[in-house]
């Protein structure tokens, strides 16, 4: 009886202790609401009440600051009750509806980052701040606040949106994310806010605009529109102007001196004057159609992207305080930089650049000089500072590896000679090469070497009869990246990696001769295109990923010990493929219906391998059947011979299955196998292809040889352990 009642004591207590599942004061439906509500009251009226205590209307009404920022709050009812409330902070929740009760007082609302769909703040007569961006909003009316100076309804769903009874408005921003893709803002009337001092429309379908009346902008930004024209000559205060990724052929920007910061880049533009803008720092004319440009005044500017446009000539002498350059894809022949002494980055890749002449490098981090025919290369200190290095094997001699302790990254096109990556630069890691073609590419003295890519653009090429990498014992990627381009051609005569212990993916896609090792390290291997005759992958048991395919002359593949853990392909289909081997320690060979069955592919194991563990390396294979040479299924515990069938149901596609060292067929290897492999070595007996690929123990090349008869035989003997 005592432990029954103290049981219900217990219970008690734990009743009355429970949080309350509703709010107290039922006005309320979520209690996260009414919890940051009493926490309010608690912090406004320097009270304690417990968050089961049902505050009174007259209490509710002395809350002014609502500030309920990430509550996990989802319903808002009971707000009505707080009447005073003149700034309310709702931000990431998971708000679907919120509407401002009438009378309300409320001048400031953010509610940003919830999941709103419809917001109602025409009561809020008073409100002059308004944020709810990242939300689900298609519309929201303002014809009801006219003292609203500040609206930020960024990444919502908005198509369409009045302002013109908004005449304090100063800020106004309704740009979507790049990614949207529903009903976007086509036009819009600003007249009225001649107060607008910063606007931002990004990513929408607006093709003409006007902001004449909008004298006292400062920042505008309408990027990714559909802008032919537009008209800046009344907003003469402008700081901040994009206009990027528009269809703009001209702009008249004679009036807009103040500008510190302009992008317009991916339009159309043929030229443009900014002699006017001497506090101009930031640029972006990236991806246009510009032959000149003059930055002789703009002896502010930090950074200039210039990249993707026509130039033939280019004069930065009075840019001293020039620190990130970008000019690739232009029409350059030389770029004079030796008064720009502050420069930290530098991208002039895909030019005609002959001549480049630097001041102080020291300050260097990035040098981007692919894809130039440079022969002349000058600089008056040390690269200190380098960490990224693209460029011809001519800059390369050029520079003194021995201090540049901080360069990881090289890329390097138009290798010719074998010298041309005989240099020491001990610090490289990642090392991508473009348009190859020498004899041997040897890079030994990069012993640090980490990652290695061949890359092709364009029409180039990447031929080599031997690639040397004994001495990168640290590489751990090989990799081959090209735009597809069909006249292409990537051809390795020799690509030894069986002393690169640490490798860890291997992805080639060419005419690559590979000679395989052995490692615990390597997980990934795409193997396509080649014309290797036989792929040998036995030595890396810890393979997860494996393609291989489109590889013509393959006539074998060894799996043997590999374990696919992660996906497997491989198509041998309308190749020469002969066999594939694989043994007990093989697991998860994914193969489809056309990956295995189409090819002419017999399947290699080991004696004494039963059909329970054949079954456990071709899982992934449904409704197969093993049938012995006289149609007759084999069961779970028997031993797989040499000419079994693999079937996979309805008979239609089959495969022979062959057991190293059973030449006869009788599922263990004895004497008469040995006799019956001698004879026809001698040329007494035939045998079908089957026969011969079990008897070939020496080695994959399918030919029998009197060192196959004498392994067979010690075998049988005893003096060794294994043939497979």
């Amino acid at each position: 009886m005592r432990k029954l009642n103290y049981f219900i004591l217990v219970l008690i207590m734990l009743v009355s202790f429970n949080v309350h599942a509703k709010p107290a004061n039922t006005a309320f439906k979520d209690d996260n609401f009414y919890k940051c509500v009493i926490d309010m009251y608690n912090s406004e009226q320097h009270k304690n009440v417990s968050y089961d205590t049902n505050l009174s209307n007259e209490e509710l009404a002395k809350i002014k600051y609502l500030s309920c920022r990430n509550k996990g709050i989802s319903d808002t009812s009971g707000i009505e009750l707080l009447t005073s409330l003149i700034n309310i902070k709702l931000d990431d929740n998971n708000i679907t509806s919120f509407t401002i009760p009438k009378g309300s007082l409320v001048y400031y609302i953010d509610i940003n980052n919830n999941k709103l769909v419809t917001l109602d703040i025409r009561n809020a007569t008073k409100l002059t701040h308004i944020s709810a961006s990242n939300n689900k909003l298609k519309t929201l009316d303002v014809s009801k606040n006219p003292l609203l100076d500040y609206i930020y309804l960024s990444h919502n769903e908005i198509s369409s949106f009045d302002v013109t009874k908004n005449p304090e408005l100063a800020t106004l921003d309704l740009g979507v994310l790049y990614s949207y893709s529903g009903d976007k803002i086509t036009t819009i009337d600003l007249t009225k806010n001649t107060k607008l001092k910063s606007l931002n429309l990004d990513y929408h379908n607006i093709s003409s605009i006007d902001l004449t009346k909008n004298t006292e902008l400062t920042y505008l930004r309408i990027i990714n529109n559909k802008l032919s024209s537009i008209n800046l000559t009344k907003n003469t205060k402008l700081v901040q102007l994009s206009l990027a990724t528009n269809k703009l052929t001209s702009i008249d920007l004679s009036k807009n001196s103040l500008i510190t910061e302009l992008s317009l880049s991916n339009n159309e533009l043929e030229t443009v004057n900014l002699t006017k803008m001497v506090d101009l720092r930031n640029l972006n004319l990236n991806s246009n159609n510009l032959k000149t440009l003059d930055l002789t005044n703009n002896t502010k500017v930090t950074s200039a992207y210039l990249g993707a446009n026509k130039l033939t000539s280019l004069n930065l002498n009075n840019n001293i305080n020039l620190y990130a350059l970008s000019v690739y894809g232009n029409d350059l022949t030389e770029l004079d930089l030796s008064n720009n002494n502050s420069l930290s980055s530098l991208e002039a890749e895909r030019n005609k650049i002959k001549t480049i002449k630097l001041g102080d490098v020291s300050k260097i981090n990035t040098l981007k000089l692919l894809y130039n025919p440079i022969t002349s290369f000058t600089y008056t200190s040390l690269f200190s500072k380098l960490t990224i290095l693209t460029s011809n094997p001519f800059v390369l001699k050029k520079i003194d590896f021995s201090k540049t302790s901080l360069l990881t990254k090289l890329e390097v096109s138009n290798i010719r000679n074998k010298s041309d990556l005989n240099i020491s630069m001990p610090t490289i890691k990642d090392l991508t090469l473009y348009d190859v073609n020498v004899d041997t590419l040897d890079l030994s003295k990069l012993p640090n070497l980490e990652n290695l890519i061949f890359d092709i653009y364009n029409y180039d090429v990447i031929v080599t009869d031997e690639v040397i990498l004994s001495n990168n014992t640290k590489l751990a990627k090989i990799e081959y990246s090209h735009n597809y381009v069909e006249d292409t051609k990537f051809a390795i005569g020799k690509l030894d990696i069986s002393k690169n212990s640490n490798l860890e993916t291997l992805d080639i896609y060419g005419d690559v001769n590979i000679i395989f090792g052995s490692s615990d390290k390597l997980t990934k291997a795409h193997i396509a295109k080649t014309n290797m005759e036989r792929i040998v992958l036995s030595g890396y048991p810890n393979l997860k990923n494996i393609s291989i395919y489109d590889n013509d002359n393959l006539k074998g593949i060894d799996l043997r010990n590999v374990n696919a853990s992660e996906y497997m392909f491989i198509s041998t289909h309308d190749t020469k493929t002969d066999y594939l081997y694989t043994n007990k320690n093989t697991r998860s060979l994914n193969f489809s219906d056309f990956d295995l069955w189409f090819g002419p592919i017999d399947i290699v194991v080991g004696l004494k391998t039963t059909k329970k563990e054949f079954n456990q390396m071709f899982k992934s294979i449904e409704n197969k059947s093993i049938m012995n040479k006289q149609g007759v299924l084999i069961g779970d515990d028997d031993y797989i011979k040499t000419g079994d069938i693999l079937y996979k149901n309805p008979y239609r596609y089959r495969n022979v299955i062959v057991v190293k060292g059973d030449v006869t067929g009788s599922g263990t290897s004895t004497v008469s196998d040995v006799a019956k492999l001698y004879q026809y070595l001698k040329g007494k007996i035939e045998m079908n292809k089957e026969y011969v690929i079990a008897g070939n123990v020496v080695d994959t090349d399918n030919v029998i040889k009197i060192n196959d008869v004498a392994k067979l035989y010690q075998y049988i003997k005893g003096k060794i352990s294994s043939i497979f």
